[in-house]
């Protein structure tokens, strides 16, 4: 398991043990791990779709945009070809599960790991939401947080 993506598990194990890091690096880094070995050992449960069905819909849309003389006529040719590129590649991803829905894979897979946030479940925080709401969300825009390094 770890032969096949030696860069989680390192990464993992170096994190885990680490005492030199901030607390806020050291879960983001535990999170994106976490991502790291769904979408890497459960790569086909991390698709939405099948795949040609994705490349008919990146090819559909980046040909929609080829023949857009609005789109074509408002870039110079070097900007239209970077616009393409940018949207092709921003595609190709659309049939992988978003981070949430990684998380609530690896939580809700046996009922073992459920047991782990029943409490979470189970108890309100505020506004209809729960303390398991919270910590989805909070794990979510911590990971954005710290990989980006945007508000």
């Amino acid at each position: 398991m770890r032969a096949q993506n030696i860069p989680v598990f390192t990464v993992f194990l170096n994190v885990l043990y680490s005492r030199d890091m901030f607390e806020e690096v050291k879960t983001s880094t535990l999170v994106q791990c976490l991502e790291g070995y769904f979408t890497t050992h459960h790569d086909k449960e991390m698709m939405i779709y099948d795949k040609k069905c994705n490349r008919l819909i990146v090819n559909t849309a980046l040909e929609a945009i080829k023949n857009s003389d609005e789109i074509k006529n408002s870039f110079d040719e070097v900007s239209f070809n970077e616009v393409i590129g940018s949207v092709g590649s921003s595609l190709g991803r659309i049939n992988k599960k978003s981070m949430r829905k990684i998380l609530l894979f690896a939580i809700e897979r046996t009922p073992l790991t459920e047991k782990i946030f029943e409490y979470e479940r189970n108890t309100d925080a505020h506004n209809g939401k729960t303390l398991f709401d919270a910590f989805i969300s909070k794990a979510i825009n911590h990971r954005n947080f710290i990989s980006h390094l945007f508000r």
